[in-house]
């Protein structure tokens, strides 16, 4: 609104060090001389003249191509217009995701959730805000958003509503949650026709009687040729996150888990969860002592390493590696 004393404004104000002009001539930001100034500046200015300043900046933003979604998000809710800001808030979510900016990016999608647009998928939102919450290491938070993921899933088919009940429980024991990760991943394992060990006691059998029929089976490069049984892959998602989510917290239990999972990811003959499956096992046999077990753990490592090649995959080979 200062039209064409705009330029004396400015002069005058860098004049005083109150503020400040910053970038190139076509893309010039005007800005507090400083933090302090800015905060001096805020607390004088009453609740209404900032709530309609937000409104001017956001609707003047608005006409110039390329403006911040970000930007736009903070200043439309600044103006107490939460609907129009949950607009942009997807946008500015994916410009966060793709800076890594996750724990952002997790917040601008609870914007987003807060009056979701009417084209938007509710489970949708819930996941990415989950996937970002993981990603910058809130896992409990992460589990609560991919339950609501998985409650709002109106529209998805039975098995990626599991897979989403299956990451809550993966996010829930990996926070330390125990008792709620325990109850969902019951839930999961049951879907997929897997039941939990009643006791510690039945854990280790489970795992003595799956060992013993891996030890007779044969190494080397034929491991997995011909083998094509009718596994369910998403019935081995929930055995590995079971195996790794328990580990270390259950031992007993993640071994029987892990057992079962490798000798099922052999089953149905796919080298990429033979990498993963027989890579937990080198490590659990390296354990067990002895130089016949040494010797195992060797050879396992090195068919890990063959196949890690085979499928060229990085995370494959990183997992090898690991």
């Amino acid at each position: 609104g200062v039209g064409g004393h705009a330029r004396r404004a400015l002069l005058r104000l860098g004049e005083m060090r109150l503020g400040r002009t910053t970038g190139s001539a076509d893309d010039e930001l005007v800005e507090p001389w400083h933090d302090r100034v800015r905060a001096a500046v805020l607390e004088a200015c009453p609740a209404d003249r900032k709530r309609s300043t937000h409104l001017r900046v956001a609707e003047a933003m608005m006409t110039s191509p390329g403006a911040d979604p970000e930007a736009l998000v903070m200043h439309l809710e600044g103006a107490g217009d939460p609907v129009r800001a949950a607009a942009f808030a997807v946008a500015a979510a994916e410009r966060a995701e793709q800076a890594l900016a996750f724990d952002r990016a997790a917040g601008l999608y609870g914007v987003a959730l807060a009056h979701p647009p009417a084209d938007a998928s509710i489970s949708e939102l819930w996941r990415r805000r989950a996937d970002a919450l993981v990603a910058c290491g809130r896992g409990g938070d992460a589990a609560e958003a991919f339950v609501r993921a998985a409650d709002s899933a109106s529209d998805a088919t039975a098995g990626d509503v599991l897979d989403l009940r299956r990451r809550a429980a993966e996010q829930f024991l990996f926070s330390g949650r125990y008792e709620e990760g325990l109850r969902v991943m019951r839930v999961v394992l049951d879907a997929v026709g897997v039941s939990l060990p009643s006791s510690p006691r039945a854990a280790t059998l489970s795992s003595l009687a799956g060992r013993a029929r891996f030890l007779a089976r044969s190494l080397g490069p034929l491991f997995l040729r011909g083998r094509r049984a009718p596994v369910s892959p998403q019935r081995l998602d929930a055995l590995w996150t079971a195996c790794a989510a328990l580990s270390m917290v259950q031992p007993a239990l993640a071994d029987a888990m892990g057992v079962q999972h490798l000798l099922e990811s052999l089953d149905l003959g796919d080298p990429s969860r033979a990498v993963r499956a027989l890579g937990y096992e080198a490590t659990c046999e390296s354990s067990l002592g002895g130089s016949f077990f040494r010797e195992r753990s060797r050879k396992l490592l090195a068919e890990t390493a063959r196949l890690a090649a085979e499928t060229g995959r990085p995370y494959d080979q990183a997992w090898s590696l690991m």
